[in-house]
């Protein structure tokens, strides 16, 4: 939260969602990990540090946009020059669900059960969010958005690269996209980093049942590393 400036003074109780871009209650705010929880074991060697819970591999969203994010009807893109840092470039976020889908509908999100619901308090406060029009706030409101930043902290441009080619492999598997929208997706989904093949590596050997599964072991041999496993520069981290 410090290193992204997510708490102020102003707003003790509340932090910044970097997706809304505006402070809400601090409860309805959790972190979100861009390369997986569950695939922590890996971490290490594919990215080359060991804490999944590292500033870079989160972002703080709202929890809504935090399960759609999680559950690959959200991605997020990085728009910039070759060559430049993370800083010097913008991070939208891109919607790949139901276009009417409420923020507060909790029971209607494709990647929940129905009975699985928010408490009461959380759902008014979900249901006091607003468009541009006026009208109660919808996830495909938020598609083309760009992410709020605080600080000149800035998130693996490598680790949303592959959670959106994932994210798009199943929103076009499930029929929630088609062809030519993942083409125009296709050109913000390309790194040229030499830890950025590892991914690639461990994305080939995605498995196609879910996104929560374990990953299928690539040998180590198979692993890039052009220097000793760390903490990458913004250069580096293409």
């Amino acid at each position: 939260m410090q290193e992204y400036g997510c708490e102020d003074q102003e707003h003790p109780d509340e932090l910044l969602c970097m997706g809304l871009g505006k402070f809400i209650p601090k409860q309805l705010v959790c972190g979100a990990h861009l390369f997986k929880h569950s695939w922590r074991i890996d971490v290490d060697r594919v990215l080359g540090f060991t804490n999944i819970n590292d500033p870079a591999n989160g972002l703080l969203l709202i929890k809504p946009l935090e399960e759609a994010f999680d559950n690959g009807y959200m991605c997020i893109t990085w728009e910039g020059k070759k060559g430049a840092d993370r800083a010097q470039g913008d991070y939208r976020m891109l919607w790949l669900g139901p276009k009417e889908l409420q923020l507060h509908d909790t029971k209607h999100y494709p990647w929940k059960n129905s009975g699985d619901k928010l408490p009461t308090d959380q759902q008014l406060q979900l249901r006091e969010l607003k468009n541009e029009e006026g009208f109660r706030l919808r996830f495909s409101d938020l598609h083309g958005k760009l992410l709020t930043f605080r600080t000149s902290a800035r998130p693996f441009r490598r680790c949303l690269i592959f959670q959106a080619r994932y994210a798009a492999r199943q929103a076009l598997a499930e029929g929630r996209i088609n062809e030519q929208r993942l083409a125009e997706m296709s050109p913000y989904m390309v790194s040229v980093s030499p830890q950025a093949s590892n991914i690639e590596l461990y994305w080939q050997r995605m498995p196609d049942e879910g996104p929560d599964l374990p990953l299928e072991p690539a040998p180590v041999e198979e692993l890039v590393y052009d220097e000793a496993p760390e903490r990458l520069s913004d250069a580096e981290d293409q």
